[in-house]
């Protein structure tokens, strides 16, 4: 009788599919063995489960060989992203997280492999160092577009199967792989259009998404990471040619240098049964198979555990065919011709097609709805020969228009008398339609549109950008997904009872939680019902954002056809909502009445309409003045001429070379540069214009989730580093003040004080043989900063002071005279304005202005149009003061744009094009802050990113010029005018938003605050200012203080003590809710929160008064702007008179004592000790030690939480008990992450499952670590002069930078230096240096009392604070914005304490960014240096205010390593 063979399983519950591996048993001795050894896998088997992964289990294990018996297995084992799914079916199994399995199977199934690539349908991973007892790893966060996913999705846009891809892709010419943006499936979309446009053929286009999608995996996942050769690839990616190939490109892997069978697939399985096998050796209980199969059999269902959400209203939506034809018997004909005059409009889209004959009433006599299928021409020709075939002999075309993305395309073809942008057309066909409508909500397959109409013409819109969750073509994917018919869909939708919550994320994190909530058991319709809802969420949060809408609304587009979408945007506006009755073709509608006025115009003949059979000539092109727009064009080159005055380019062998990367603040500062090092005698070599050579670079070596402008620093650091110079020169900023700042601390962004230095060290420059010259430039110490630092300069390049001074003087002439020059053309142009003449000014950061690249050809396109353009430079911004309304703005940046805003908004003949970048932070609240400037008064925002495509940024252009030619002079000057519409009217427009009743079925919070917010033109010049520090608190009035964790609770308590009558609002879900209904997608969560809390608590108030305590700073990230721009969301509700209580955390002993009498600080320094303590306890312990401690401040008042009584509520709270010992891990990063557990979703709790102890950053250190670096800063300040401006501001009087405007001379003058208002006297430095030190004290104290009762290693506090000091100098000196010197040198200290360390903060922070790249550099010379990392390793978390499940799954998997 034969031996039973003995083996264990590993099941892989994958996003899309489900993998089982049975290993041979004793295959844990086997692994890493020879290629002799026997096969360790006896049986592997994969299938799609279409979100039913428990049913697709038992069809597997049910095909498993006969030679596999039941009886023969000795254990089992799970992971992947659903395996969670089992255990809510009922089956125990021990579960491996997936990077363990994964770098286990790879052991196993590749072993030779040193790294491996894993990317799955929602999920992508690298592990590095496969052979290390704890590998290196990195995974995606909320992002799909370096996952499998994005694949699919971009097949579907294209109408092709997911299956041909590899296909295809094998026959791409591949001569030049077209770029396609990598960045999000929204951007890859707009560039496939744009390529199938160009006639790119589809197997080309498929290897150019092949390669963005590596390259974004690679600049987002890998990063830093180590990846050797050989590296593993796995995932459903590794049947995919193309990505092969691209894999092997950019990564530049031999051949033997990449793994790609199709066994790597199972490297999940295969690990998770070498872990059954492990644990079976270790005698652990194992699940049997005969067990398994039984509960798969009879699955325990959880969809009784998931998160509902209130039934759709069902109110008898019928969608009919989407357009009314009038009846045959009614067409009108033209007594003389006997044929019907019709005017023809096409709308041309990413997915369909659609062309309707409109007679001269309006009326719609045939309409045709094509699929577009990637080939535009073949749809319209196509639809044209069937209205020929019915109506040709019967109609007349009087005019014809076209619309939508291939517009400018099939205009041509066809011989359109107008081309007009998609935004217009649906505006116009929603007014036809309804002639009272103030908003249209347009969503198409692709594109998402909100619009706002004032008297039938567009007042405002916005389109989609980063996520493609609330377009039509998501709900038809998942609807395939899961297996209903469209037909059917809306029916089974509103069904439901209970639809499940499923969020409101990216596609792919939305596909997941479909999968989970279908494996937990949850219906079909609930899960239809729940998608609608998701999409429409979706529409509302991300494109709508916090746009005013009205209350007549005309919803348009396909996804009418579904009567669930439909009632999920009436559970929102009830009462407002109609759809219109073409709503399948409104865009076209829309074309064909825009071609009917085109028609009524004077001067209109003939049109140029080619026929139904195209063999028509078309008539001469009827457009803007030629010679106009070239000298429009000529002009606007003008500034580019100056900025290359002095500039040769010429390379001299005998000298030695300097190169300027043309990046950040180079394109202001080239001149200065230029002619510094050309007379201290060196070659200077410019990078060129970002061309695609700087924008493949950039792809190549980039790392992290940075702005745009940031990336292309690599591309052009990368393109001069190629052609070998001796030095590159860029200088960091750390601050700059114009002569009109009244702000103490001008800090450049958080990318200008570091990008140079960490994009040199990527690039390995120096090793390369290249120094980077980087002066860091503190420009708020007045002109003589700048001095000192060239002069610097030139004394390390071997010169002497007087050579650099002669120098430095040649710069500073030409600097300031391209100032000068650029302004003079600005007057030049505004001067020789006619009458009603108008001028669009380009608003954005000078690079931005500059670079081709970062402002996506916006200049040219508008000049094309006939339009005469200038520039921020070109105004003489600088001379405005923006203090009054902006006190603490600290970007000099900004502070120009809001000034650019200013003078813009007063001044009839401008108008403004705002550009902005994606991921810059101090963009998500200056963009707020612009709005609010310019009140009524019509501009155009572009969120500018690395897309290659124009076609969204031409659709927004021209429907903003379009706005601009309905704009009556009389409005343009009454919106210009300072006192715009009056602050009475103001007052009483308050905006109007939607009831959200569908926080969950139970009730949560029944009407959050309304959908307007801050991107809402404020109505009224009056702004909403925050006195510097932020307004006085009246004990008579209830001040809200956020729940910052335990600090909230103690603060507010510390607040009732002195007598306020104050009150801890939470920080949670509720408040998210209500903070996205006024934000858009890039605000960083931590503001998304706060703003949230305000506005609940706002609403909880009622109409009584309401102080808000809001934290505010005064460096160089965001959340410098956090109080103001609250403030500006609460003024848009019509609540302007809340009060808002902001002092600058970086100031804020100082101005307690100010505000509130001497003690204060240190009062409240004690309430932060409390919090501190608190969290030195066990979770259990904490909420009564807090209740103690807010009962002291009651009985004892506001001073009597000192240390000794802290110490004595800890031991009375810890009950004599001293934990076990166990290991730490330590918690750093943006302080609202760190403590408030509600927004990262009790995600901890992990940590104490595993046997770990916490331990939180101490907030009192981190506030005293930011108090010392501003008392650092405050004392070197009080030697600087108080000469302000930069060499580039005309009329600055002082500074040897700022020389006369003649020929420099050899002579250096005398500078007479005035005082500085901003120094801070020596008395009260000293008095605070005291405070400081007390303060230190403090802290050591309750560190021991801590380590005494709680025991060793209990205190979270560094043991000498002074080290702090000394790693953050030595790291990343002087740099100021979110605590990131505190941040970078706590974590270089608890590597060396704890055994790990986990970092957390908002998704997209910049700081955070920032301190992945330093810590990726580092790491990288310690690979370098020491063979290996110096320390414990640290995880990084970032968020965005949802539920990721990435970060559970990354936490996992690193806990079970270190």
């Amino acid at each position: 009788m034969a031996m039973t063979q003995r083996y264990t399983l590993g099941i892989d519950m994958g996003a899309s599919s489900v993998k089982v591996v049975a290993l041979r048993t004793g295959a844990a001795a086997a692994e890493g063995a020879g290629a002799g050894s026997a096969p360790a896998v006896l049986w592997s088997a994969r299938r799609p489960h279409y979100g039913d992964s428990v049913a697709c289990l038992r069809d597997l294990l049910a095909g498993m060989p006969a030679a596999l018996a039941p009886e023969g297995c000795s254990g089992i084992a799970a992971t992947g992203s659903g395996a969670g799914t089992l255990a809510e079916a009922g089956a125990a199994l021990p579960v491996l997280e997936d990077v363990p399995a994964i770098a286990s199977g790879a052991q196993i199934l590749a072993p030779e492999a040193r790294s491996v690539i894993e990317i799955g349908g929602q999920n992508a991973y690298c592990v590095c160092r496969l052979a290390a007892a704890v590998p290196e790893f990195a995974m995606n966060e909320s992002c799909a577009s370096g996952t499998g996913s994005f694949f699919e999705d971009q097949m579907t846009r294209l109408g092709l199967r997911i299956e041909d891809f590899s296909a295809l892709v094998e026959r791409a010419e591949g001569h030049e792989v077209p770029r396609i943006s990598g960045r999000c499936a929204v951007f890859a979309k707009t560039d496939i259009i744009h390529r199938q446009q160009e006639g790119v053929p589809v197997e080309d286009i498929l290897l150019g998404l092949c390669y963005a999608m590596v390259k974004s995996y690679k600049a987002l996942i890998v990063r830093g990471l180590p990846v050797e050769a050989p590296v593993a690839l796995s995932g459903g990616v590794l049947l995919n040619a193309g990505v092969v190939r691209a894999m092997r490109e950019v990564f530049k892997l031999g051949e033997d240098g990449l793994i790609a069978r199709e066994e790597s697939l199972f490297f999940q399985a295969a690990g998770a049964a070498l872990h059954a096998s492990k644990l079976a050796a270790a005698g652990s209980g194992a699940a049997t198979l005969n067990a398994l199969r039984s509960v798969l059999d009879h699955p325990r269902s959880q969809a009784g555990e998931l998160p509902r959400l209130a039934p759709l209203p069902n109110g008898g939506y019928r969608p009919g065919e989407g357009f009314a034809v009038l009846p045959r018997e009614d067409w009108e004909r033209d007594p003389l011709t006997g044929r019907i005059p019709v005017f023809l409009g096409i709308d041309v889209g990413s997915t369909s097609t659609d062309l309707v004959l409109l007679d001269p009433r309006g009326r719609v006599l045939n309409a045709q709805y094509l699929r577009t299928g990637g080939d535009a021409r073949r749809a319209v020709r196509e639809g044209l020969a069937s209205l020929a075939a019915r109506l040709g002999s019967e109609v007349q075309v009087r005019a014809v228009a076209t619309t939508g993305s291939g517009r400018s395309l099939i205009g041509k073809l066809v011989g359109a008398d107008t081309v007009v942008d998609e935004i217009t057309c649906q505006a116009a066909g929603a007014a036809h339609a309804d002639p009272q409508v103030d908003t249209v909500f347009e969503i198409g397959g692709q594109d998402s549109k909100f619009i706002a109409l004032t008297g039938g013409q567009v007042s405002d819109f916005q389109m989609n950008k980063v996520c493609a969750a609330g377009t039509g073509s998501f709900i038809e994917e998942q609807a395939a997904r899961l297996a209903i018919p469209l037909a059917e869909y809306g029916p089974l939708a509103l069904s439901s009872e209970a639809p499940v919550d499923l969020g409101e994320r990216c596609t792919v994190f939305v596909e997941s939680a479909i999968s989970a909530a279908l494996s937990a058991g949850a219906a079909k319709r609930d899960v239809a019902a729940g998608l609608a809802l998701s999409i429409v969420r979706n529409y509302l949060h991300r494109v709508v954002g916090g746009k005013r809408v009205g209350s007549h609304i005309v919803l348009q587009g396909g996804v009418a056809y579904n009567p669930a979408i439909v009632e999920a945007f009436r559970s929102f506006y009830p009462d407002a909502l109609t759809v219109s009755p073409n709503f399948a073709i409104s865009g076209a509608v829309g074309a064909a009445l825009m071609a009917a006025d085109a028609a009524a115009k004077p001067g209109f003949e003939l049109t140029a309409f080619k026929g139904f059979d195209l063999s028509g000539t078309t008539a001469a092109a009827r457009g803007v003045d030629e010679h106009a727009v070239a000298l429009n064009r000529a002009f606007y080159k003008k500034t580019e001429e100056l900025f290359l005055e002095g500039y040769t380019g010429k390379i001299d062998p005998a000298k030695k070379t300097v190169g300027i990367p043309r990046c950040l603040m180079l394109h202001r500062l080239f001149p200065l540069a230029n002619a510094y090092f050309s007379r201290l005698g060196y070659n200077v070599l410019l990078s060129p214009d970002t061309t695609e050579e700087q924008v493949r670079l950039a792809q190549e070596n980039a790392r992290g989730e940075t702005c745009y402008p940031v990336k292309l620093i690599y591309g052009h650091m990368a393109w001069l580093a190629e052609r070998e110079p001796d030095y590159i020169f860029m200088p960091s900023l750390h601050t700059i003040r114009h002569a009109s700042s009244r702000v103490a601390h001008n800090y450049a962004c958080p990318y200008m004080q570091t990008a140079p230095r960490l994009v040199a060290d990527a690039l390995c420059l120096e090793r390369r043989g290249i120094e980077l010259l980087n002066p860091l430039l503190d420009m708020d110490f007045g002109q003589e900063a700048m001095a000192q630092a060239l002069l610097g300069l030139g004394e390390r390049l071997g010169h002497t002071r007087q050579e650099a001074a002669v120098a430095m003087m040649a710069g500073g002439f030409a600097v300031t005279s391209f100032g000068e020059k650029t302004e003079a053309l600005g007057d030049e142009l505004l001067g020789s304005l006619a009458p009603g003449e108008r001028v669009l000014v380009l608003i954005t950061r000078n690079y931005g202005i500059s670079d081709g690249a970062l402002n996506m050809g916006i200049p040219e396109i508008l000049l094309d149009r006939g339009q005469k353009v200038i520039t921020l430079g070109h105004l003489h911004a600088h001379d405005i003061d923006v203090s009054a309304d902006h006190p603490g703005i600290c970007w000099p940046f900004g502070q120009h744009i809001l000034s650019g805003a200013k003078m813009v908004r007063r001044d009839s003949r401008l108008f403004a094009v705002y550009l902005t970048n994606h991921g810059c932070g101090p963009d998500t609240m200056l963009d707020k802050l612009f709005a609010e400037e310019m009140g009524e008064k019509p501009y155009l925002t572009i969120e500018c990113d690395e897309h290659f495509s124009r076609v969204g940024v031409i659709t927004r252009v021209e429907a903003f010029l379009n706005a601009l030619a309905h704009l009556s002079e009389e409005d343009a000057m009454r919106v210009s005018s300072p006192a715009g519409v009056g602050a009475d009217a103001a007052a009483a427009d308050v905006v109007s938003g939607p009831s959200y009743v569908h926080r969950d079925a139970a009730g949560g919070v029944a009407r959050a605050a309304g959908a307007a917010g801050a991107d809402c033109a404020a109505p009224s010049m009056a702004l909403s200012v925050i006195p510097e520090g932020g307004e006085a608190l009246d004990p008579a009035v209830p001040v809200a203080v956020p729940r910052v964790g335990a600090y909230g609770d103690l603060a507010a308590a510390w607040l009732r003590a002195r007598g306020f009558d104050a009150r801890a609002i939470p920080l949670d879900a509720v408040a998210l809710e209500a903070g996205r209904t006024a934000t858009s997608t890039k605000e960083y969560g931590s503001f998304t929160a706060f703003l949230g809390a305000a506005l609940v608590a706002e609403q909880a108030a009622g109409p009584g008064p309401l102080s808000l305590a809001l934290p505010a700073t005064c460096g160089a990230e965001a959340d410098n702007q956090y109080d103001r721009v609250v403030r500006a969301v609460l003024r848009q509700r019509g609540h302007g008179d809340v009060a808002i209580a902001a002092p600058r955390f970086e100031v804020l002993p100082w101005e307690l004592n100010r505000r509130l009498g001497a003690g204060a600080a240190s009062e409240l320094f004690g309430v932060l000790l409390a919090g501190d303590a608190a969290y030195a306890l066990p979770v259990s312990r904490r909420a009564g030690f807090v209740r103690a401690c807010v009962e002291q401040l009651v009985a004892g008042g506001a001073s009597s939480l000192d240390v000794p009584r802290i110490a004595r509520l800890v031991a009375e709270s810890a009950g004599g008990d001293a934990p076990d010992a166990v290991k730490r891990l330590a918690l750093v990063g943006e302080w609202p992450w760190v403590y408030v557990d509600e927004l990262t979703g009790e995600l901890w709790d992990e940590v104490a499952q595993r046997g770990y102890r916490l331990e939180r950053m101490p907030l009192s250190e981190f506030f005293w670590m930011m108090w010392q670096d501003e008392w650092e800063q405050d004392s070197s300040q009080g030697s600087r002069s108080g000469v302000k401006g930069m060499p580039w501001e005309p009329g600055t009087q002082a500074g040897v930078a700022a020389a006369p405007a003649s020929t420099p001379s050899d002579a250096v003058p005398a500078v007479e230096v005035p005082a500085d208002p901003f120094a801070v006297p020596a008395d009260e430095l000293a008095d605070r240096a005291a405070l400081l030190d007390a303060f230190r004290c403090q802290m050591a104290a309750l560190s021991t009392a801590l380590e005494n009762v709680l025991g060793a290693g209990s205190s979270s506090f560094a043991v000498n604070p002074g080290e702090l000091i000394a790693a953050a100098d030595a790291g990343i000196p002087r740099f100021r914005g979110a605590g990131a010197r505190y941040r970078f040198a706590k974590v270089a200290l608890e590597r060396l304490r704890s055994a790990g360390v986990v970092t957390v903060a908002s998704m997209y922070e910049n700081v955070d960014t920032i301190l992945r790249l330093k810590a990726d550099n580092d790491e990288a010379w310690e690979d370098i240096e020491r063979g290996g990392a110096a320390g414990a390793p640290v995880l990084r978390l970032a968020f965005d205010g949802t539920l990721d499940t990435s970060n559970i799954e990354k936490l996992r998997s690193y806990l079970y390593y270190i």
